[in-house]
């Protein structure tokens, strides 16, 4: 359905090939993704470019995640790909709508059982880098807009710290 030679991924945790068929289906609505698009807009622009997240612990985070349940949707996603597909797009338009509101309740209603883990600690983990990186002035960052809403998103958390935040829109696919 995907055009995808499995063999490559045989050893692969099964969220790296969920994740894979994800950006695939992400591709083919828009050529750059929006993160990529940021990062190469503050290189040119001179920016001090940091991540929020270290890639030890996107791993770390990965490898704790129990790897039956991710089997069980990798299925459920191979035997409904239509409907796989039709969740991506629908998270496209609340993205291009700009209702944070709705990524958030969308992506919170997928993850399931580890939303506590995919988000909530995540998003603690993002806010609190915000605050390090920010310490000396004006900070912009870039992160999933999933993270962005609900009571434990990254920007009530900051709110509760004092911070202003103000959204930018310097995308427009």
């Amino acid at each position: 359905s995907f055009a995808i030679d499995l063999d490559h991924w045989i050893y692969k945790h099964p969220f790296l090939i969920s994740s894979v068929i994800s950006e695939m289906i992400l591709q083919r609505e828009q050529t750059l993704a929006l993160d990529e698009y940021l990062w190469e807009e503050a290189d040119n622009l001179g920016m001090s470019l940091h991540g929020l997240e270290s890639f030890q612990a996107q791993l770390d985070i990965m490898q704790n995640m129990p790897v039956r349940d991710h089997i069980r949707n990798l299925r459920a996603l191979s035997r409904n790909t239509a409907r796989f597909r039709n969740q991506i797009r629908r998270l496209v338009r609340y993205y291009l709508d700009q209702d944070i509101r709705k990524i958030y309740q969308s992506s919170k209603r997928q993850l399931g059982k580890l939303r506590k883990m995919m988000l909530y600690n995540r998003n603690q983990i993002m806010a609190d880098r915000i605050v390090e990186l920010s310490s000396n002035g004006r900070l912009f960052t870039a992160f999933g807009a999933a993270h962005l809403g609900g009571q434990k998103g990254v920007l009530a958390l900051l709110r509760k710290k004092d911070y202003q935040v103000k959204p930018v829109l310097l995308y427009n696919p």
